[in-house]
């Protein structure tokens, strides 16, 4: 008995570092896509993969993924070095306290998601004031208001299509695809 668990403990960790390869991969992919002026172009890709992390791990493996994948943002981007790194470390510190009110179900990953991006798009302003040159406000101020109204819906609707619906049936994909494998190679064996 105690043999399955730990059999299936084991698997799960695997599937887990799987999921956070193929999430890591799949944001750096759309982050690298041209989006020209679409509104595509405004979704924070790394948000919901921050929120994985946040939700599944403890604090300082959370951390480090959120250092790591602002930094690799700021690789990415044009904005000053760091910004990105500082943005989501200051994000995780203070939401990671607050994972307790959410359940481990889509629509409550997509909330947290939701909060996250907020917290973001707020922390990302303020250090593009102070870190950058921005010498009119007013104009910050207006993407900042637009941005906390129409993004975080956006980012909403990306975790749930590319995060939250493929954690809660990845496993059985997985699965599936495990048998039919299996079934494969036994033919393949008895041939």
């Amino acid at each position: 008995m105690a043999r399955k668990t730990l059999l299936f403990k084991n698997r799960r960790k695997k599937l887990k570092s799987a999921q956070i390869i193929l999430f890591f991969s799949l944001a750096t992919l759309f982050q690298l896509i041209p989006w020209g002026s679409m509104w595509i172009s405004h979704i924070h890709f790394y948000i919901p993969l921050l929120a994985f992390f946040s939700l599944s791990f403890s604090m300082p493996i959370s951390l480090t993924g959120a250092i790591f994948s602002g930094l690799v943002l700021d690789l990415l981007t044009s904005t000053p070095f760091g910004l990105f790194a500082l943005n989501y470390s200051i994000a995780t510190l203070i939401l990671y306290r607050f994972k307790r009110f959410f359940k481990k179900d889509p629509i409550s990953f997509c909330l947290y998601t939701m909060t996250y991006s907020i917290l973001c798009i707020f922390f990302e302003s303020f250090l593009i004031y102070v870190l950058g040159n921005i010498t009119h406000l007013s104009s910050l101020l207006t993407a900042t208001i637009y941005s906390m109204l129409i993004v975080p819906i956006l980012d909403l609707l990306y975790a749930f299509l590319f995060f939250a619906l493929p954690i809660k049936y990845g496993h059985i994909t997985y699965l599936l695809l495990w048998r039919r494998y299996r079934c494969k190679k036994s033919r393949f064996q008895k041939l």
